[in-house]
């Protein structure tokens, strides 16, 4: 029986919408302007899967159990529509490379999501939904920042695609920077604003 288990750390939200994400010791807070929708954490929790989705769904609702849903995803595969949805509103929708023979996994938090319903619609290959599970912990956390190239000294997200830090800033004994990010893969797509903070 597969455990179920969210990856991410991101809001992903489309450039069309302006976006700060503001990065804390206990997640962060991600504000669309558009909106101005405020998150408790960027982490969302989803329900527990059991064995799984069934694989031949493109249209399920889980209850949401634990703290990341990890998402398989292969190179292999072409990008197709992911939409979640709670109590019959979009939260987010992304692309991504879903597989059911991945290269590596990606997670969603899904803290924010704990005990409700979790609607996930999908529009690509069906197979992939079948791998889909929760957990407490992302796929691969064992090995996290110790894996062969990761950088060392340079800032790197958990997951996904990071482009060139800017908008690096020290106010009131804080440093801060910027770097649009995509969670849900390697490559670019999913354009989404992360901004990490230490203290001095």
């Amino acid at each position: 029986m597969q455990k179920a288990s969210v990856k991410g750390g991101l809001c992903n939200l489309p450039v069309s919408r302006p976006t700060f994400i503001i990065f804390r010791p206990h997640g962060f807070i991600s504000r669309n302007i558009h909106r101005m929708k405020t998150f408790p954490s960027l982490l969302i929790i989803l329900a527990s899967l059991g064995p799984g989705l069934p694989s031949s769904a493109a249209d399920t609702t889980i209850t949401v159990t634990k703290r990341y849903l990890n998402l398989p995803v292969s190179h292999q595969t072409g990008r197709s529509i992911m939409t979640f949805k709670v109590k019959g509103e979009e939260d987010r929708s992304f692309r991504i490379r879903l597989s059911a023979t991945p290269d590596y996994w990606v997670f969603v938090d899904a803290g924010a999501w704990k005990g409700k319903s979790l609607q996930i619609q999908f529009d690509g290959d069906k197979d992939g939904l079948g791998k889909i599970y929760q957990d407490d912990r992302i796929a691969g956390q064992d090995s996290l920042y110790q894996e062969h190239r990761r950088p060392q000294y340079h800032f790197s997200t958990r997951r996904g695609w990071i482009n060139d830090p800017n908008g690096m800033v020290y106010y009131e004994g804080e440093y801060h920077l910027f770097y649009q990010h995509n969670p849900y893969e390697r490559e670019w797509e999913n354009m989404s604003w992360g901004m990490p903070s230490a203290k001095t």
